[in-house]
């Protein structure tokens, strides 16, 4: 009997995978994390199955990397199935950034180190290291549980604690504070992403540890009451159901890596090729950016100028060496 038909839940096979990997037996390993994630396209998507689906992406593509590895699995790349998790998590209602942050951090150095990687794929582990050094200090930020009244006050109270501290200095400020012993490890984190260079070492003032904070609480805020609905720029109506699923990809990863966006599109569009998406873009383009720097609303009732995923939509990004026709 193969392993992982001892197992069926998403939990035991990540166990079981673990367990296997621990006593040496790796082909075993990597079997069972790929049986966990052909279970997860199986379940319903609820915050557990989520953030296990991620835990054996992750898995499988540290083996890859260990034993330069770089089969597909189940017909597709890790590097794409590392991304179809972090998709799963952000539309998750349990959302983990720290768990988007380790899957993007780890599809980047994946990237990276392929034999083949091209400029396409060297350009997407740049952006997917970038999302992820954000996203794991949002994620540090969660951790804490602050209130942002609660940091509001704390601000309040310290508009003349200006002094450089060392990590151990605002450590024991914070606890002065109100920190609960478990903070201390993300507040390590979020010290190491924002201190500077003083002259006795890296430093940060409390004032700015608290207002770095705040804008990260507000931020994560404003981006629980975000639209839900996909970047369509301002497509007509009777836009193809393959033109919106484009456009929304590309508001989410920019243009390029077309193969990647064909292999992510193949269960909707069985006959979608990277040369289709890419002739179909540069045939949308130029009527995408006329409404766009027309600022016309689109149908979920924002313009771009109002929409709430201006910051992170890479739709103007794509635009840019567009020409009008």
């Amino acid at each position: 009997m193969a392993p992982h038909e001892m197992a069926s839940s998403l939990e035991e096979l990540i166990a079981e995978g673990q367990a296997l990997q621990s006593s040496g037996r790796l082909e075993e390993a990597w079997t069972t994390f790929a049986s966990a994630l052909e279970t997860a396209g199986t379940q319903t998507g609820d915050v557990l199955d989520v953030f296990n689906r991620g835990i054996a992406a992750l898995s499988l593509a540290h083996m890859a990397m260990e034993q330069h590895r770089w089969t597909e699995v189940r017909g597709k790349s890790l590097d794409l199935l590392l991304l179809e998790s972090v998709n799963a998590c952000r539309a998750s209602k349990g959302r983990s950034r720290t768990l988007e942050g380790c899957l993007l951090q780890v599809r980047s150095q994946m990237l990276f180190e392929k034999p083949d990687a091209d400029s396409a794929a060297i350009d997407a582990a740049i952006s997917a290291r970038q999302e992820a050094t954000v996203l794991l200090i949002e994620g540090a930020v969660e951790a804490l549980s602050w209130k942002a009244a609660k940091v509001e006050k704390l601000i309040a109270n310290a508009q003349s604690e200006t002094v450089q501290l060392s990590e151990d200095e605002l450590q024991e400020r914070l606890k002065r504070a109100g920190a609960r012993p478990g903070d201390a490890e993300y507040v390590t984190e979020l010290f190491e992403a924002w201190a500077r260079p003083g002259i006795s070492g890296m430093v940060l003032s409390l004032l700015d540890f608290l207002s770095y904070v705040l804008e990260i609480i507000q931020n994560i805020s404003k981006d629980s009451a975000r639209c839900s609905a996909p970047c369509e720029g301002g497509l007509s109506s009777d836009a193809s159901h393959l033109e919106k699923e484009l456009v929304a990809l590309v508001s989410r990863h920019g243009t390029g890596a077309w193969e990647a966006k064909a292999s992510e599109m193949l269960n909707d569009f069985p006959d979608v090729t990277a040369q289709l998406l890419e002739s179909t873009w540069r045939m949308l383009a130029p009527k995408i950016k006329k409404t766009v720097e027309g600022d016309e609303q689109m149908s979920c009732g924002h313009k771009c100028s109002t929409c709430p995923t201006r910051q992170s939509c890479q739709v103007h990004d794509a635009l840019k060496d567009i020409e009008d026709l």
